[in-house]
């Protein structure tokens, strides 16, 4: 009789999926699954986000309450757990990779539209916001007249202050303040 190989036995000793739909002790057991295959998860899911520790963090906290959920629900569909988490995670860090790719589309976009800088763009790309940046067209509709026309010059098309205050007949003092209060305001709107 052939011996069983190390991936039969350990599908043999694979984790035990409750049967029953106690909701106390289905939770008490995906936690209890949950940190036997975490670390190795973890360690997946910083490769599948390209070895960026804070998107990989987010994007496996993501896959949790995606497996929670799902393990709740049909507990007894599942075959073979570490499959099925490994599989959650992979989906949840495609899907992060596909929205910062839809998120680069309208910056790009933007950038077209508004002439922008490339320096304006890389902070763009850079930023974490959950604010999409079709909201930053928007967002400028919420500045007083005075203070969205300098803040137009100054964010996207990268004026300096001096041709700012000749394009508005102000000051170079009153263009730095002006858009020193827009970004006061954009930031308390953002924050909110």
């Amino acid at each position: 009789m052939p011996q069983p190989t190390r991936f039969k036995q350990r599908l043999a000793e694979s984790d035990h999926i409750p049967k029953t739909n106690h909701t106390k002790n289905s939770t008490n057991e995906f936690w209890h699954l949950w940190l036997r295959h975490q670390p190795r998860l973890k360690k997946l899911s910083l490769k599948w986000m390209n070895y960026h520790q804070a998107n990989a963090e987010d994007a496996l906290t993501q896959a949790m309450i995606k497996a929670f959920g799902g393990f709740l629900r049909q507990p007894q569909k599942i075959k073979n757990i570490e499959a099925w988490l490994t599989t959650i995670v992979f989906r949840t860090c495609m899907d992060s990779h596909r929205k910062k790719k839809t998120y680069l589309r309208s910056v790009r976009k933007i950038q077209a539209s508004y002439h922008l800088d490339d320096r304006v763009i890389e902070s763009l790309e850079s930023s974490n916001s959950e604010k999409s940046v079709s909201d930053l067209e928007t967002l400028l509709e919420i500045l007083p007249p005075r203070l969205k026309e300098t803040a137009k010059l100054k964010f996207f098309l990268q004026w300096p202050y001096s041709e700012i205050a000749q394009q508005l007949n102000i000051t170079q003092t009153n263009a730095r303040k002006r858009v020193q209060q827009a970004r006061a305001i954009l930031r308390r709107h953002v924050d909110a």
